[in-house]
């Protein structure tokens, strides 16, 4: 899912942004603190991939329907 995650930043930035840009603004905002929810996780990657990644999230992450690769696989040119 982490994978999947990053294609669609990779994807949605034409490259200049990444999962690791997510984590890093992640570790930035939250280290000091106890943790974050889910939704600020989903926020941040959002923020970096400036676009709405709710339909990602609800399919892969809160669903239950098998992950689809397909659109990620053609992205990366396999």
């Amino acid at each position: 899912m982490g994978w999947l995650l990053d294609m669609q930043i990779r994807e949605h930035t034409k490259g200049k942004a990444s999962l690791d840009d997510v984590m890093r603004k992640a570790y930035s905002r939250f280290s000091k603190e106890s943790g974050f929810r889910p939704e600020d996780f989903q926020s941040i990657a959002e923020e970096v991939a400036g676009t709405d990644l709710n339909p990602f999230f609800e399919d892969a992450v809160r669903g239950t329907t098998e992950l689809d690769y397909t659109k990620a696989l053609a992205w990366t040119g396999m």
